[in-house]
């Protein structure tokens, strides 16, 4: 049953970037998204992290997981203030947050940083899990309601009195709890936030070729990555890892701001411009609020795709510097593979998107997980650079084109009216993945060392 959607698009007052039109919107998404990127290059952080505080390799990739667990929680909630402030608001919040998470990471050895990361941590969860509440009780007040409001605060500053005590008798200056609540939990949310407002924009903005448009806005994503995973091996060479994350943060500071101030949704005599009007017209009936959406076949189909999709391109993406390593490659052949990988990313997303505006996004997505299977199975054959190279790009090309493929997939089916809550609940699966992924392969590297 579909239902009425009321959706506000208000944005920040007093900023217009009207005339920049459409094209401004993608040129927007593609800052934001290649900033976000630079996540998939986590596995250049692996070794520098070892040798500093002499973690695991299981410790320190869980907060990749722990990073790509909370983007996805949090893409339901950033969906929901997507729908209702509109994607300029709503990436300016991921701005804060990402650039907060790397400013942080740079301050792990204070015990000064310790304790301001954990009061924002402690106050974003509070804030998060109140309004969460709120808005499964529709706002309304009642006794359970206010009850569980109640609840929550006061779990939170127990377990915030508690976290507290273990920083003051603990060894806080190399906790690895401060990485977690950084890079992994207050990262997270950033891309949360910042991932969801450029892609359901895009979407609005390109109604007849979804596929398209979501890969060209994405692709930025694979970029990020491309671009960072040298160079940030290079600075974390030069200056060291602190120093290069308070730079890293403050550069996407500017970048994030300046890429969410861009984005805006079409008003509707845009819309009328643009041809959006037929398209709406046909997808009258085919918005679905999402309480209806979570109970369609449809909707498990795509987040079990999800699921299992990204599973497998997380456990080579996290694990492929080190796995480079192994197969005899040198740390530059290593850092040059994850550029392999993160370039046809990049190409895969868009390159998929394009496809299935022609072919169809279910021929698409069942062509490309085939593929992606073939090279699952025949990665570990592959010795010296050129192999390890094409499997790197085989990887990323069909890694990068699910999150083409499933934000057009999740329009086509429930409309795109709540398209940043619908497609932010199908992210979770993603979330999943993120846990799965990265934890799994570091764990097969700790038992076997191969």
């Amino acid at each position: 049953m579909a239902s009425t959607l009321a959706v506000d698009t208000r944005e920040v007052p007093g900023v217009s970037i009207v005339s920049l039109g459409r094209w401004g919107v993608v040129g927007g998404a593609l800052l934001i998204q290649m900033i976000l990127g630079t996540v998939y290059a986590f596995s250049v952080l692996v070794e520098p992290f070892e040798s500093a505080f002499g973690w695991s390799r299981t410790q320190i990739t869980a907060t990749a997981s722990i990073s790509l667990g909370v983007f996805a929680a949090t893409m339901v909630l950033a969906g929901g203030v997507l729908d209702r402030r509109g994607p300029r608001f709503t990436g300016l919040i991921g701005a804060g947050f990402l650039t907060a998470a790397f400013v942080a990471v740079s301050q792990m050895r204070s015990l000064a940083g310790m304790y301001v990361v954990h009061g924002i941590v402690t106050a974003g969860v509070a804030i998060a899990l109140y309004l969460l509440i709120h808005a499964v009780t529709a706002g309304k007040r009642s006794p359970i309601a206010d009850g569980l409001k109640i609840g929550v605060m006061i779990g939170v500053g127990v377990t915030s009195l508690l976290v507290a005590q273990t920083m003051i008798t603990g060894s806080s200056s190399d906790s690895l709890w401060m990485f977690y609540l950084t890079y992994g939990f207050l990262g997270g949310a950033g891309l949360g936030f910042g991932y969801v407002a450029p892609v359901t924009a895009c979407v609005k903005w390109f109604p007849r070729h979804r596929g398209l448009i979501t890969g060209i806005a994405v692709a930025g994503f694979g970029a990020g990555s491309m671009i960072f995973a040298p160079s940030a091996r290079w600075a974390i060479d030069a200056v060291g890892w602190s120093s290069f994350f308070l730079v890293h943060g403050i550069v996407c500071a500017g970048g994030l701001t300046l890429g969410a101030l861009l984005l805006r949704n079409p008003t509707d005599n845009e819309k009328a411009r643009l041809g959006a009007v037929r398209q709406a017209a046909r997808e009258a009936g085919e918005e679905t609020h999402w309480t209806d959406m979570v109970r369609t076949w449809r909707f498990w189909r795509l987040w079990v795709l999800f699921v299992f999709g990204a599973t497998a391109g997380l456990m080579t993406i996290t694990q492929l510097k080190p796995f480079a390593t192994l197969q005899g490659l040198t740390a530059a052949q290593g850092a040059a593979a994850i550029a392999v990988l993160a370039a046809c990313n990049a190409a895969g997303r868009t390159l998929w998107g394009a496809a299935s505006d022609r072919i169809g996004r279910s021929r698409s997505l069942a062509a490309m997980f085939a593929l992606q299977a073939v090279m699952m199975f025949a990665i570990n054959a592959f010795s010296g650079p050129t192999l390890f190279f094409l499997a790197a790009g085989w990887v990323g090309f069909n890694f990068g084109g699910i999150f083409a493929l499933l934000p057009s997939a999740t329009a086509d089916a429930f409309g795109t009216r709540g398209l940043g809550t619908n497609y932010g609940i199908v992210f979770t699966g993603y979330g999943v993945a993120g846990i799965l992924g990265p934890i799994v392969g570091a764990r097969v590297y700790d038992l076997t060392n191969a």
